[in-house]
């Protein structure tokens, strides 16, 4: 069993080192390895020192002296061996350092050390959480998870509940029933956006308490037709602190799923598409941009940095949602596609015609933010058949706006 000083230099040298290893720059390194070696020379002399004490009850007076004499010179012998390149656990330790050492010996200054070390460690691990605390705040307020990347919170809320077929394709839950809001720092406040995916029955008591808490609605639509059952998209929107914001949406995020929704007249339809192998490396080849693959869903999107939109001050980015994007389900043979495209208005013609012309089904048109320039317009669209000819149509459509890819 290890006694009380020794445990104390297990745990010092496991901070300390753990600090210096999550340090970035040499200096901080070498000045945290000199730390170790000080701490670790006070710790054992004070050891050596207990021992000698305790040899002989009839001499432990002599045997102290000794015992710190024997410190002293140990202690010196080791501050001379790292000046003249002792061992390389040691010899690190610089001409400043070593000079200073029978003041480090003294416990308040030991302590002292201790905490920075303790400081750096602890600021070095919240650095690596992540996610803000305030926004960090915001995940447990609402109890759900989510990520922060490129300054924005995504927080998912994603229809797991519900089994949704389109036009009688057995669909997962990535394949367009995500809900999220996400906060990003606008000018004094933090900004919101949201898509919310909700049942026909959810829509008017979600909506309602959306507005009870003076936040705004400020689109609803379908993404689908021949859906069932039946599914609407209500974009939210709101400016205040992050966990101001929380609060205020959570009534309404907390009544997703708790309604009951009543049988819907959706006809019944078949389809061969069903969960199987897609090329995405082709896909990808042909609308000019990579996609991340989600379960059985492929998604490629694709943001609008040529569209420079803010909102409050805040940046509006494809994180924020301002980004075309199209997924795809299914096999090689037979798949379907889903996607949304964001245009200017001088664009939405020319979008329109490229995908009647390749067969896609356009589902709906609108936007998804008020009180932006430039105003954007948002087009979904659906498509069934082979996944080449669906990425084609795709790529003919992003081909009419800004963003169009390099390959």
């Amino acid at each position: 069993m290890i006694g009380v000083v020794e445990a104390r230099t297990v745990v010092v040298r496991m901070v300390v080192g753990v600090v210096a290893w999550m340090s970035g720059r040499v200096s901080d390194r070498v000045l945290v390895h000199e730390l170790v070696v000080i701490l670790d020379v006070h710790v054992r002399d004070g050891q050596q020192s207990g021992e000698h004490n305790g040899k002989r009850g009839h001499h432990r007076d002599n045997a102290g002296a000794q015992g710190r004499r024997h410190g002293v010179r140990s202690m010196s012998a080791r501050a001379r061996q790292s000046q003249t390149g002792g061992s390389s656990h040691q010899r690190n330790i610089s001409p400043s350092v070593t000079g200073t050492l029978p003041a480090m010996r003294s416990k308040a200054m030991s302590t002292g050390a201790l905490v920075i070390a303790i400081g750096w460690f602890t600021g070095a691990a919240a650095a690596a959480q992540g996610v803000p605390a305030e926004y960090q705040g915001v995940l447990d307020v609402l109890a759900r998870t989510g990520d922060f990347k490129d300054g924005v919170l995504k927080v998912n809320i994603p229809r797991n509940d519900i089994k949704v077929t389109v036009a009688g394709v057995a669909t997962p839950t990535p394949f367009g029933f995500g809900g999220w809001i996400a906060l990003t720092k606008g000018t004094g406040m933090d900004v919101m956006m949201g898509d919310l995916v909700l049942t026909q029955d959810e829509v008017n008591p979600v909506m309602s308490a959306v507005l009870a808490q003076g936040l705004d609605v400020t689109a609803l639509h379908n993404h689908f037709f021949w859906e069932s059952p039946r599914m609407f998209y209500m974009h939210v929107h709101g400016h205040g602190s992050a966990a101001d914001l929380a609060k205020r949406i959570k009534p309404a995020i907390d009544l997703i799923g708790k309604i009951a929704s009543r049988p819907d007249a959706a006809p019944a339809m078949t389809s061969t598409v069903t969960s199987g192998t897609l090329d995405t490396a082709k896909l990808a080849s042909i609308i000019g941009t990579t996609g991340e693959q989600n379960g059985q869903v492929y998604k490629i999107t694709i943001g609008r940095p040529d569209l420079k939109v803010q909102e409050m001050g805040a940046a509006i980015n494809a994180r924020m949602g301002l980004n075309t994007w199209a997924a795809f389900f299914g096999s090689d043979a037979a798949a379907v596609v889903a996607g949304d495209v964001a245009m200017l208005d001088t664009e939405v013609t020319p979008v329109l015609k490229a995908l009647r012309d390749n067969g896609i089904e356009v589902v709906a048109i609108h936007h998804h933010m008020t009180a932006t320039t430039p105003t954007v317009i948002f087009l979904h669209s659906w498509g069934q058949g082979p996944a080449e000819k669906l990425a084609t149509a795709v790529r003919g459509a992003v081909n009419q706006t800004g963003p169009r890819p390099t390959k």
